[in-house]
């Protein structure tokens, strides 16, 4: 089954005077792929190697099985600026209140500086994202999962705050309610990341 891609915008009244924010994509997981044992050099900014590669040897060591790689789909420029319109004009929104726009595949474009990738345990009971923005924009990845219940994520992330003149490391594992859908992960501007789910 065709997993169709899409882009979810929220759109924020005039009055908030952030008109365009909060773009997610959609990542989807399928566990009962055969994989392979490849390695995938998705490319890091630059300063965050070292710590990218202790994170991504770690992911590739306990999940040897690379299922797929990607790149976020993004809003292309035309319809962005016809959604920047939109929410100008402040269209059904209070103030202080945002509108969710589904945009369809054909109004997006692969965004090469948001990278993935999607590997999995030798027995199926976990999967972990790898993952790359190498953009100013912060972004939500929407996971798509069918194959049973996941449970909370474990982030290991090297990010930046200001532009790549210095890079934190950080790994933690936030509470999350199985029964929530969708399933998001969050992923900052200037951020690598892993990513380490747990199913059953």
């Amino acid at each position: 089954m065709k997993i169709r891609s899409f882009a979810v915008v929220l759109l924020a009244s005039a009055a908030m005077s952030l008109p365009l924010h909060a773009e997610s994509f959609r990542i989807a997981v399928d566990l009962s792929g055969k994989g392979d044992a490849k390695t995938v050099a998705l490319k890091v900014p630059r300063g965050a190697e070292k710590a990218s590669e202790r994170y991504f040897q770690l992911a590739e060591k306990t999940h040897p099985d690379l299922l797929a790689h990607g790149y976020a789909m993004r809003v292309k420029p035309a319809m962005r600026a016809r959604l920047q319109k939109k929410a100008s004009a402040g269209v059904s929104t209070a103030k202080g209140s945002a509108e969710k726009t589904v945009v369809d595949e054909k109004d997006l474009v692969a965004d090469k500086k948001v990278e993935y990738a999607i590997r999995a345990a030798k027995g199926r009971k976990s999967f972990v994202l790898m993952m790359v923005n190498r953009t100013k924009d912060p972004l939500t990845a929407e996971i798509a999962f069918a194959n049973g219940q996941m449970r909370a994520p474990v982030y290991r992330r090297v990010y930046s705050e200001n532009g790549g003149k210095s890079w934190t490391t950080a790994a933690w594992q936030p509470p999350r309610n199985p029964d929530v859908r969708p399933w998001t992960i969050e992923l900052p501007a200037n951020t690598v990341q892993t990513v380490t789910i747990t199913v059953k």
